[in-house]
């Protein structure tokens, strides 16, 4: 028959061989884990704030400028070529006149970019983007349907063509639809029966 060890006589081995003291030496040992520390600011972090900064580290304000401000300064270069070829003085047009009349809309468009990049999220910004995109956009339909078609006033149109686009893209989707509005209405006024309203009246 085994004989049984009590339970006395097993810690007097344990203490005797000195294990559960070599067990605690080799915990003590062993590297504490690092814990991810998390700041009472992150919890508490604004999304639309940590989405501008995302937008600012993918696309800078003076890349975003360049981006916008070189295509539509070229448009303008264009629509003035266009100009030009359809009254015949396509050969009036130098590159000379090209960059003198290109620079200026450059330096105009990027500064607009820039001033109204930085009051962006103003209401009364939209307010007034609407308005002058709706004033620019009736303005140049009304000049290139009803005008007097001569050379002098069609050299009006390239610039208000570029400053309703530019508006219009500078607009979120709503603002930029309302832009739309009342050039669209203007456009359609013959069709819906808004310009015999007006004689008769």
């Amino acid at each position: 028959m085994s004989e049984t060890i009590s339970e006395e006589e097993q810690w007097k081995i344990i203490n005797e061989t000195g294990i559960l003291h070599k067990i605690k030496r080799n915990q003590k040992k062993k590297p504490p884990i690092k814990k991810e520390k998390y700041s009472d600011d992150d919890s508490e972090s604004n999304p639309a704030e940590d989405l501008e900064d995302f937008k600012d580290e993918i696309m800078p304000l003076w890349a975003e400028v360049v981006l916008i401000s070189t295509p539509l300064a070229l448009l303008h270069a264009v629509f003035e070529y266009v100009v030009y070829i359809q009254y015949g003085f396509k050969n009036e047009y130098s590159i000379f006149r090209l960059f003198r009349r290109s620079l200026p809309i450059f330096c105009l468009l990027a500064a607009l970019t820039w001033g109204t990049n930085k009051v962006k999220s103003l209401w009364l910004l939209s307010f007034i983007q609407v308005i002058a995109s709706s004033l620019s956009g009736v303005y140049l339909i009304r000049l290139t349907l009803e005008g007097d078609k001569t050379f002098g006033t069609m050299l009006k149109t390239p610039g208000l063509a570029v400053l309703w686009i530019y508006l219009i893209i500078q607009m979120k989707l709503t603002p930029a639809a309302l832009g739309i509005v009342a050039p669209l209405l203007y456009y359609l006024k013959d069709y819906m029966g808004l310009n015999s309203l007006q004689t008769s009246n």
